[in-house]
């Protein structure tokens, strides 16, 4: 066995294979949650929440989502911005949600990637509750700047969105 197969041993091996085999991890209570915080030992682990369906959605999982963002650890908190952009910019959406990715501060390039790839895919489906954050100059430059980016690379911006955020990026 390889060292980078061994690195997956243990608890994060177990939820990795889980994510392989396409296994749902169901939350019962608040304990099941607390057992699958996110074991992130890599990058690729972190982006493997689209694959697992957490629960049943609602709001049993922002508690647990509002902890991972707020944990300091750079890929746990990429895991819950993630788990938050999977599961609560449609049907559960909230503005305050917004909110919360938008106040988090980090230089962690993996942190204010998935904060502008959140914001881009936000520009997506709610369009009206996220656009004052650029408007306002609200997020940090970097952040600004490849929101910007992603939205724009996007499929899912129409093209006089595309041309009204390109007028965004200036004197930022």
């Amino acid at each position: 066995m390889g060292e980078q197969q061994q690195a997956y041993h243990g608890r994060g091996g177990q939820f990795q294979r889980q994510l392989e085999q396409g296994e749902v991890i169901k939350m019962e209570h608040e304990q099941s949650r607390k057992q699958y915080q996110p074991v992130t030992l890599t990058e690729v682990v972190a982006e493997c929440h689209t694959q697992v369906k957490l629960g049943h959605g609602g709001s049993g999982l922002l508690p647990v989502i509002k902890e991972w963002i707020a944990s300091g650890n750079t890929y746990t908190i990429r895991y819950g911005i993630g788990t938050l952009m999977s599961f609560y910019l449609d049907e559960d959406f909230k503005p305050e949600y917004i909110e919360l990715v938008a106040s988090v501060q980090s230089e962690e390039y993996y942190v204010n990637m998935m904060i502008a790839w959140y914001l881009a895919t936000a520009l997506a489906k709610q369009w009206d509750a996220t656009i004052p954050y650029l408007e306002e100059r609200k997020l940090s430059p970097w952040v600004h700047r490849k929101t910007i980016q992603k939205a724009v690379e996007s499929y899912r911006i129409t093209d006089e969105q595309k041309v009204y955020l390109k007028t965004l990026r200036e004197n930022c």
